[in-house]
């Protein structure tokens, strides 16, 4: 029997499965159609949407995406009746299937790269699938359990418990539709940019092998990669080009430092990165006090507890999500750039990619302390989402062309977000790595005293 009360990620995990089980639909038609032509009877055949690859994987292949059509198709109707047979078992049949897939693709493809990213996209959405209906919102499958838990939620809240106010923060966002859009949204994106970034080294190495004349993918020239991430390090520090009167100029160090000292494609994916921490970060808290500002929640919570436990709280949760997003990118795209890279130092590779998830983590906390005081402002809390991102991306572009166009100290307009900070905790000097650190959470301390000032004067 269907319960009244429906999580809104499940709402929204609902959604995803309905849009992949149309996508499944679609490539299982192209594919029927792409096998059944005549030309393509022989041993060999690419399935549609992948590398070449066995015949057999390509009927398999073909077979799947239909059979992943029909049960994302049952789980979707299936979670929106938060039904436990229709919505969570099938769900977890689907998953498992999926990620046995992942695994075929992986072993079988005859270029180990492709196989490695297809393999890891594939897995990524049945994984949350399965840790969000079997451990976030576990308890909505236990009729009993849920309303003990609804009759006991409102007695729990201590005053001043700052930790009391991160749990239930955390919880309602898990369970509501921004938790796992945040998340999906944040992962599946990283993981584009690895798939692009491997892609195209892959196609530079084909292209080198050509070049060279035996036909096989060879090394692509590291002073290649260095130009790209120098001419990334160059847009960050504004630098003008050098002159043969000056020095080295300092993107030049930076970058031979990212791509020799360490590996120059693992390097350039951080870089990237770190953009990506930037854009996606306020996503995690934009609407923690829009969201209950709007429905007058907080009238009940104040009776028990003070404003500033609140805000600290709802705060730490965003940051606790934005950090667990990070992890779970890093964690993925540290495999995938590890197996795609043949002859790779395995132990120098985990601690460079270590040091990345410490670094991304830090760059979050400026941006969701930014997402939460602008949350402070509106009680809309898509309109605060278009608020941040249009700051975040146009303060930048701003101050570059009003600098270039009218003065150029008005490049300085730059700092009032911290643009291009997190970059700095890359560069090989340890000075100016702690330097960025210690900005981001200044960064963070002005955010967060002016999110906490405007919250302790808002109308709740």
């Amino acid at each position: 029997m269907a319960l009244s009360i429906r999580p809104g990620s499940l709402t929204l995990l609902a959604g995803v499965n309905f849009v992949g089980a149309g996508l499944s639909l679609i490539i299982c038609l192209v594919s029927a159609i792409h096998l059944s032509l005549p030309s393509h009877g022989s041993s060999h055949h690419g399935p549609p949407l992948l590398p070449d690859g066995p015949l057999w994987l390509a009927w398999l292949s073909a077979g799947w995406s239909g059979l992943r059509s029909a049960l994302l198709l049952i789980s979707g109707f299936g979670l929106r009746r938060q039904s436990p047979l229709w919505g969570r078992w099938v769900a977890n049949l689907y998953a498992v299937l999926a990620i046995t897939m992942a695994v075929v693709w992986m072993m079988n493809l005859p270029d180990p790269g492709a196989g490695v990213m297809i393999g890891l996209l594939a897995a990524f959405h049945p994984l949350v699938l399965l840790v969000w209906i079997n451990v976030v919102v576990h308890d909505v499958w236990k009729p009993v359990a849920l309303k003990r838990a609804l009759a006991t939620s409102g007695g729990g809240a201590n005053a001043g418990h700052v930790r009391l106010n991160l749990r239930l923060s955390l919880r309602q966002t898990l369970r509501g539709a921004a938790g796992p859009a945040f998340l999906l949204g944040y992962v599946a994106s990283g993981l584009m940019v690895v798939l692009v970034v491997v892609y195209l080294a892959g196609m530079a190495e084909r292209v080198n092998g050509r070049f060279l004349g035996n036909g096989k993918p060879a090394p692509v020239p590291g002073v290649l990669v260095e130009t790209a991430t120098r001419w990334v390090l160059r847009t960050v520090l504004h630098e003008e080009p050098a002159t043969a009167m000056q020095g080295e100029p300092s993107s030049a160090v930076w970058a031979r430092h990212l791509t020799q000292d360490h590996v120059a494609l693992t390097s350039f994916t951080w870089l990237m990165f770190s953009v990506l921490a930037g854009l996606w970060a306020a996503g995690a808290s934009f609407n923690l006090i829009s969201r209950d500002a709007a429905q007058h929640g907080f009238r009940f919570l104040l009776v028990r507890t003070s404003r500033t436990t609140i805000y600290l709280g709802r705060f730490l949760a965003a940051a606790l999500l934005a950090a667990g997003a990070t992890l779970v990118l890093v964690t993925i795209a540290t495999v995938a750039l590890g197996l795609v890279q043949p002859g790779i130092n395995w132990s120098a590779h985990l601690a460079w990619s270590a040091w990345a998830a410490a670094a991304l983590i830090l760059t979050t906390l400026p941006y969701v302390a930014l997402g939460l005081w602008f949350s402070t402002l509106l009680d809309t809390g898509l309109l605060v989402l278009a608020l941040v991102n249009a700051v975040v991306i146009g303060v930048p572009i701003l101050a570059l062309v009003l600098s270039a166009e009218i003065w150029e100290p008005l490049i300085y307009l730059i700092h009032v977000v911290p643009a291009a900070l997190q970059f700095w905790l890359f560069h090989p000097s340890p000075w100016s790595i702690a330097g960025a650190a210690a900005a981001c959470l200044a960064y963070t301390a002005l955010y967060l005293y002016l999110g906490l000032r405007s919250f302790q004067t808002k109308d709740l």
